[in-house]
């Protein structure tokens, strides 16, 4: 006997499927099969010779290039912002071992695990902008066994610095390109100023999570002429805004210092629409970038 969503006009399709998922584990492994897995893969499997050192490979050859200075001055606004949505919707690099740290939802973000970008001890993160959601934070804490460092000038519930976890420390600090104090009395600090006051500058940073409301366009590139950028592995960043000549500038600087885009994701909670735009847009975007500092294959 045929399901009663067969029963109508031949015309209408209906898929009746289960679509629901229940993510226990908070996070999501997308392995090579293309069949996604909720369960984490361990550290042996992931590190084993038949998948590790065939698995990055560059899609340079298909990325969408950001011209001079003199060019991006030439274009109107609506042609920096088509650019930019471009760019950042253009997969650089494939990862194929793909770990979701976090919640599904906002607030979530995407790591790489291939070789040799796979956290493992004695690992340390770096995550600004926690505004008291600290699923990220634990599950870096959890799944990769690392030290995490959170930072979130806005947060003013248990002092300037607590410990929040065995693995997790929180400091009352924001990222920007000097240091200063605003007008909240939010004290801000570069990257560089931070990693010295934690004695991290001979450590490498495995993962570097932004999400600072914009702040990233300043402070990245202070990160990349200081040099700093040159101790991250990866990083998971929250952009905003709608593309400008300033942005793309920005985004140019991370390719020239050796980051390639391996994952993206539209964030729908800030969606926009502007005359001229063929369709919405969302000015929030997440990426996710891993430092490749050594030459890679063409994928197939």
């Amino acid at each position: 006997m045929l399901h009663t969503c067969w029963k109508r006009s031949r015309y209408i399709i209906c898929f009746c499927v289960p679509v629901a998922m229940v993510i226990a584990g908070g996070f999501i492994t997308f392995r090579e099969t293309g069949k996604i897995s909720t369960t984490m893969p361990s550290s042996k499997e992931i590190l084993s010779p038949e998948y590790g050192n065939r698995s990055l490979c560059s899609l340079d050859h298909l990325t969408v290039t950001i011209p001079s200075d003199g060019e991006l001055d030439n274009m109107t606004d609506n042609q920096l912002t088509d650019l930019y949505w471009s760019y950042i919707n253009t997969i650089q690099v494939l990862c194929r071992k793909i770990v979701r740290i976090g919640k599904i939802e906002d607030g979530g973000k995407e790591v790489c695990t291939d070789v040799p970008f796979h956290p493992r001890p004695p690992c340390i993160v770096y995550s600004f902008g926690i505004n008291y959601q600290w699923d990220f934070d634990e599950d870096a804490a959890r799944i990769f066994g690392c030290e995490v460092f959170s930072f979130d000038p806005s947060m003013r519930n248990k002092g300037e610095t607590y410990k929040y976890a065995d693995n997790i420390t929180f400091y009352m600090i924001g990222l920007e390109a000097k240091n200063t104090v605003l007008r909240k009395h939010w004290k801000m600090k570069t990257l560089e100023q931070i990693r010295q006051y934690l004695n991290h500058t001979e450590r490498t940073i495995s993962i570097l999570k932004l999400d600072i409301e914009g702040s990233e366009w300043t402070s990245i590139p202070q990160m990349v002429s200081s040099g700093t950028l040159r101790s991250v592995n990866q990083m998971q960043i929250e952009l905003h805004g709608k593309g400008t000549k300033h942005t793309l500038k920005v985004l140019r600087m991370l390719y020239n210092d050796g980051f390639r885009l391996f994952m993206r994701e539209r964030n729908l909670s800030c969606k926009y629409s502007k005359a001229g735009l063929v369709r919405a847009r969302t000015s929030c975007m997440e990426v996710s970038m891993i430092r490749v500092s050594f030459p890679l294959t063409k994928c197939d």
